[in-house]
């Protein structure tokens, strides 16, 4: 029992360690002169000299919506916005911001179910929630180790 209790723990704090990434987090500015090409369901955003790419993407979008509305008799309510990025650095930027709060919902909302499940008191399992609390005020912390 505290077996798995110690190694929770570790689990915890290195997942938090390992996720922090400091330097380099100056926010960067580029402007983007962003176009857009509509067609009957998406608005299909692009920018620079990518409109052959955005052409390209309206064109398979419209025939593979047409493919699933046919098949699944399902029809979009609203308009869906596509963003067409030529360099591969940019979606990786919107991914990793997408994705960047996925693990503290996750560690959140079950770690305090597993800890539970294990047996372990509430008082530990809280001691165990200011972990996250850390971390909650790196905005304090964070252009310290910055530097």
């Amino acid at each position: 029992m505290t077996l798995i209790k110690y190694i929770l723990f570790a689990i915890t704090i290195l997942s938090i360690s390992l996720g922090q990434s400091f330097g380099k987090n100056k926010v960067q500015y580029r402007d983007f002169d962003w176009s857009y090409i509509q067609t009957p369901n998406f608005d299909i955003y692009f920018y620079g000299d990518n409109q052959d790419l955005a052409e390209f993407t309206s064109r398979v979008s419209e025939e593979a919506y047409e493919q699933i509305s046919t098949h699944l008799a399902w029809d979009l309510k609203n308009r869906v916005s596509i963003l067409v990025y030529n360099d591969i650095r940019m979606l990786r930027i919107l991914l990793l911001g997408a994705i960047s709060g996925f693990p503290w919902v996750l560690i959140a909302s079950s770690l305090s179910l597993w800890l539970k499940e294990e047996g372990l008191s509430r008082s530990t399992i809280g001691w165990a929630g200011l972990i996250f609390g850390v971390y909650a005020f790196n905005y304090l912390w964070a252009p310290i180790i910055d530097r």
